[in-house]
Formats: structure tokens, sequence, C-alpha cells
């Protein structure tokens, strides 16, 4: 049953990616893969244009390890270190599951290096 909550959890991501793509360039996104999860709850997403470039979608629903992304990205930038361009992003809620209720998360879309 929980593999259930799980799947409407990924749609609702899924649409919010989809949905920041379209309000940020105007038009639809040819597609989206879900991309392997390594290491951390952050969730990321390979977004294919229809000219062949692509770009990142994450989300991200812990708000610790958001803060810590913004705060490396900024001194990174700071050193003229190659860091990813934040273009958009969004919070969104995700409704969890009957026991779990609705947790708060960032979806970004990023530009890489």
């Amino acid at each position: 049953m929980g593999g259930v909550h799980y799947i409407c959890a990924m749609q609702q991501i899924i649409q919010s990616i989809q949905n920041l793509y379209k309000n940020w360039r105007g038009k639809d996104a040819a597609s989206i893969d879900v991309l392997p999860q390594s290491g951390s709850e952050r969730r990321y997403f390979r977004i294919h244009e229809d000219d062949g470039k692509t770009i990142i979608g994450t989300y991200g629903a812990n708000i610790k390890e958001n803060e810590t992304f913004f705060y490396f990205s900024e001194n990174f930038f700071d050193k003229n270190l190659p860091v990813a361009n934040i273009l958009d992003m969004i919070r969104m809620y995700v409704n969890g599951g009957e026991n779990q209720g609705r947790k708060q998360g960032l979806v970004q879309l990023v530009c890489p290096f």
C-alpha cells in the first residue's frame, strides 16, 4: 500500500516540474526523465527541450538540505567556481498518504555549469 502513495507523490512532483518549466519557458517540455536517486532525499529530473537541450529539475523535501544547497551554491559562485544556475523555483506540498499528511518541498529548475 505504501507504494501507491509514493507513486501519487511522484506524480505530483513531476506535474510541479512540468508546470514550473511551462511557466518559465512558456511551453511544455518535450519530455521529463526521473533520474536515479543517490545519497540524499533530493530527487532529480532531466527535462528535455524540443531543440535537444536539457536542464535539470530538482525536488527536495528536506528544508535543511535545501538551505545547505543554497549556501554552498552562493559561496561557490562568489569564488568563481562552476555552480548550477537556479533558473526558477516554487514551494509545493505533496500529499504523503493517510498518516503522513502534507509535506512541503522545493521544486527548482537549474541550468548545469
